[in-house]
């Protein structure tokens, strides 16, 4: 069983799982407000910054590689043979791939590194 009869079984949950990643974006980006609204005038600008642009850049990436997802599931979905068959699913989950596994986690072990820098310097959170 190949890939792209993988995604056909499982269309209904990939689909939902899709339809609910919004939501935990919008969960993620209260996150970062409230760090920030915490740090309030002890905020460093140079970590905040850095904060703010890998968190942001992070969730843009997620949702760039859903939204590849879900075309292809869309496409998969109406049963087009000529996208099974071809390599345009081959082109789209390399896509994903380099979206998700490379790029976006740069931007995640960026944004982990520096909210630890400025919960560490601000002595914000307990140790």
């Amino acid at each position: 069983m190949g890939p792209a009869t993988a995604v056909i079984n499982h269309l209904k949950i990939l689909s939902f799982s899709l339809n609910v990643l919004p939501f935990a974006g919008i969960g993620f980006l209260w996150f970062i407000a409230v760090v920030r609204d915490r740090l309030g005038e002890w905020e460093d600008r140079f970590f905040a910054t850095v904060f703010l642009g890998s968190g942001l850049l992070f969730i843009l990436m997620v949702f760039s590689a859903a939204a590849t997802a879900g075309g292809i599931i869309m496409v998969l979905g109406s049963g087009s043979k000529n996208l099974i068959q071809g390599d345009a699913s081959v082109l789209a989950r390399s896509q994903i791939h380099q979206t998700m596994h490379i790029y976006a986690m740069k931007m995640a072990a960026v944004f982990m590194i520096s909210i630890s820098t400025i919960t560490l310097q601000t002595r914000m959170f307990p140790r």
